[in-house]
């Protein structure tokens, strides 16, 4: 795939930070489903799937962007997702209006997909401070989808 140089450079300059929430998160889920035995899978957006939320007008600008890296976790029925909620609300900065609950979104009757729960946030900073135009691990977006065993087999 093809994309401007811009976006190239962009993407590299957030990679370290990216990577860094990432692995800050993953060691906080994975603990979390360790202990309660749910399922957990994550990965970090490629910048071809990245170049094409922009060219589809999704996004834009870089700092609409809400899942520079996404994590999903698997719990047996959705009987679990209000304890999988209150850990995150516990762990990480909630993004203002940003959790988006199963069956809010409206789709076309003729469809069937699976609507899961997901949180967009952001890592809780320990210093109030932070400077608007310096790049941190505090102002990357990501995204954490609620599924049961049954939607998540559905999807695969």
């Amino acid at each position: 795939m093809i994309y401007p140089s811009i976006l190239d450079r962009k993407y590299n300059q957030y990679q370290p930070f990216v990577e860094e929430v990432a692995k800050q998160v993953k060691e906080t889920l994975l603990k979390f489903c360790d202990t309660k035995g749910y399922a957990f899978t994550s990965r970090i957006k490629t910048i071809e799937s990245l170049a094409e939320k922009i060219e589809t007008g999704r996004f834009q600008k870089w700092s609409d962007l809400d899942d520079l890296f996404a994590c999903t976790i698997i719990i047996p029925t959705l009987s679990h997702e209000k304890e999988v909620t209150e850990f995150c609300k516990s762990k990480f900065e909630i993004i203002k209006g940003k959790t988006v609950k199963r069956g809010q979104n409206k789709k076309s009757p003729d469809t069937f997909k699976f609507d899961s729960t997901r949180i967009y946030a952001q890592l809780k900073s320990n210093n109030d401070i932070i400077q608007e135009n310096e790049l941190s691990i505090y102002q990357i977006k990501f995204e954490i989808q609620i599924k049961s065993a049954f939607e998540h087999a559905w999807s695969v």
